[in-house]
């Protein structure tokens, strides 16, 4: 006897009495409790088996293939791929939402890091011949102290308030800062440098705007209406509105497809793995495609959502300006049927055995193919692309990788093939990792490799708050330096803007320059030698140019009048011609009136007056 059966029999003959019948007149109440117990067995055996089709993707695409016609099974298929993707870009869109309402803070920095080899470069291709022993010095000082530059920018943005910066350090030192702040409400724009002046600058572009006259109503409505959709997009466009578009519309291709073709676990060969999908495929005439336009241009006329943006809540356009725009295009889609010709548009999707779309291809017998897949064996991922032509391949791209704890190391190569010449290009990555889906932030090293030309290594960092993607700087084997680009973003910010009261309001239409109302000479003359003296230059050069500025920017020009040689500009003046007004009034009677008699020349004239003279003395004599 077995183990079970001892175990029954000890514990009472429950199982003989029911299904072998020995006791064929069970006590009374027994029948009833043999019931119930039976009845809950098939609801948990039920039950289960409705659970494991709901929770298991597997499974539920396994039965939907074997009982469901070709057309539903298709339809299923892309509706719940649809579904998964509408939810995605739901949820990210009203994430966005939500971070927009929290307020955002922000960061973007690059940085460079020299080696002494690039500090000899640079010395190289900036020293020159030409040059002066002082330009020389000054030149050489700079180059020798430079280590490291960065230039950044630090933001802040919520409810139509924004504030940042913009900044430059050199050797880890700050060198300045520009500041702004926008109060979007009031239009009112302000900046400063507060190592300059800690007072803000302001211009109040609201009251400029104010008095600015639009050339029609529209334009002044479009301005309002921006203003409107930034304070809240959500009022135009919900996530539920979103995800229900997206599934909607991707419905209407299943819908309107006909005549599916399912071949299961067919072998699909990706790279150097096999895998088993089961293949969708539908087979249409431009005509099909035609309809299906239609469809889709129905389902926009009608779409109250789209309809409600652009009639209702923006008033882009009226409920007939809206319709009559899908009505023309229904007609020109009638006229075109019969223009479709004979070709066949084959379309196939690639489906794992989850139900998931692994891929796509497009193609025309005899004309061309387009195709992506994706496929997975163990740790080993694959993809592959083509593009093909008239049998002959453009465009091949590979990807092989393996992945370890979430983590992808491989390659992507793409080849390009154009009138008979080859290109490729590999893109190589070791330990890509997704280190914060949200923000998008990744790790790894990536190393673009292109023939003739030098590799091109990056190192991608991220601490979860920001991303980092550094490059080391080698050229022919020499290593120049490192540069960096940095850039975060956080959630939830609190932010203030300087007010009118206390800021030094510019009158953008005042003709005369405000600048000396806002910082003193020396104060500008002081600024401008402390970023000299940061970057290398010396004290007098520093000074000297320091001075300059400020002569430039508040109209002081001392030195360069104690130059100006004004004698020496009078004895130029001494040379030249003198103007003559009567030649040119002549010239212009010769051009207007009638020709005169010829004028006698200079030494005529001479003769005749000498004659003349003459004469006269002798009548005087002889009177």
């Amino acid at each position: 006897m077995s183990e079970n059966t001892q175990n029954n029999s000890q514990n009472g003959d429950f199982f003989n009495n029911t299904v072998s019948g020995v006791d064929a007149a069970p006590k009374k109440g027994k029948g009833k409790k043999i019931a119930i117990i039976s009845g809950i067995s098939l609801a948990v055996i039920a039950g289960g088996g409705i659970a494991a089709y709901n929770f298991s993707d597997l499974i539920k695409n396994q039965v939907n293939l074997r009982v469901m016609k070709p057309e539903k099974y298709y339809a299923w298929v892309n509706e719940e791929n649809a579904r998964t993707l509408a939810k995605e870009i739901s949820d990210d869109y009203k994430l966005s939402l939500d971070n927009y309402a929290k307020g955002q803070t922000g960061n973007l920095s690059f940085s460079f890091e020299a080696t002494d080899a690039a500090k000899g470069y640079i010395r190289d291709n900036l020293l020159t011949e030409d040059m002066d022993d002082e330009e020389r010095e000054v030149m050489n000082a700079l180059i020798d102290k430079f280590n490291s530059v960065k230039v950044g920018s630090d933001y802040a943005a919520k409810d139509g308030l924004f504030s940042g910066n913009v900044y430059a350090d050199y050797n880890g030192e700050r060198l300045a800062t520009f500041e702004c702040a926008f109060d979007e409400p009031s239009m009112d724009f302000f900046m400063r440098v507060p190592e300059l002046a800690e007072q803000w600058l302001g211009v109040s572009m609201g009251d400029m705007l104010d008095e600015v006259t639009y050339d029609d109503e529209e334009t002044e409505r479009i301005m309002e209406l921006y203003k409107d959709v930034m304070k809240d997009p959500s009022k135009y466009l919900t996530p539920e509105q979103l995800e229900d578009m997206i599934v909607r519309y991707a419905n209407i291709w299943s819908e309107s497809v006909k005549d599916i073709e399912i071949e299961k676990k067919e072998e699909i060969d990706i790279c150097d793995i096999s895998v088993n999908y089961t293949v969708m495929s539908v087979e249409l005439t431009p005509n099909d495609l035609i309809k299906i336009g239609k469809n889709y241009i129905k389902e926009m006329k009608n779409d109250k959502v789209i309809k409600g943006i652009l009639v209702d809540k923006t008033g882009v356009c009226s409920a007939d300006e809206y319709e009559s725009v899908f009505d023309e295009l229904l007609d020109e889609l009638d006229e075109s049927r019969d223009y479709g010709g004979n070709a066949v548009f084959v379309i196939n999707e690639y489906v794992d055995a989850k139900g998931v779309v692994r891929g796509f291809g497009a193609s025309v017998p005899g004309a061309g193919e387009v195709r992506i897949v994706m496929g997975k064996d163990g740790e080993n991922v694959r993809g592959e692309g083509i593009v093909e032509v008239m049998g002959e391949e453009l465009l091949n791209a590979q990807l092989v990788a393996d992945e370890k704890n979430d983590a992808y190391t491989g390659d992507l190569t793409v080849t390009v093939n154009d009138n008979d010449e080859t290109y490729t290009g590999t893109l190589e990555f070791t330990d890509f990792k997704v280190v914060n889906e949200e923000r998008g932030y990744v790790s790894g090293d990536i190393t673009i490799k292109i023939p003739e030309i030098d590799p091109i290594s990056f190192e991608l960092s991220s601490n979860g708050k920001s991303q980092s993607i550094a490059y080391e700087v080698v050229i022919d084997g020499t290593d120049f330096g490192k540069a960096t680009l940095t850039m975060g973003a956080e959630y939830g910010a609190t932010i203030t803007v300087p007010s009118k009261g206390d800021a030094k309001m510019i009158d953008v239409e005042g003709e005369e320059s405000q600048l000396e109302e806002y910082v003193a000479p020396d104060k500008l003359r002081d600024f401008v030698y402390n970023i000299l003296k940061k970057i290398g230059i010396s004290d007098d050069l520093a000074a000297e140019i320091a001075d300059e500025a400020k002569s430039e920017a508040f109209g002081e020009y001392d030195d360069f009048d104690e130059d100006f040689d004004i004698e020496d500009e009078e004895d130029e003046d001494e040379d030249e011609p003198e103007f003559d007004e009567d030649y040119f009034k002549i010239e212009e009677e010769e051009e207007t009136s009638e020709p005169a008699e010829e004028a006698p020349t200079e030494a005529v004239t001479a003769e005749a007056v000498s004659e003349a003279a003459t004469e006269a003395s002798t009548e005087n004599k002889a009177a």
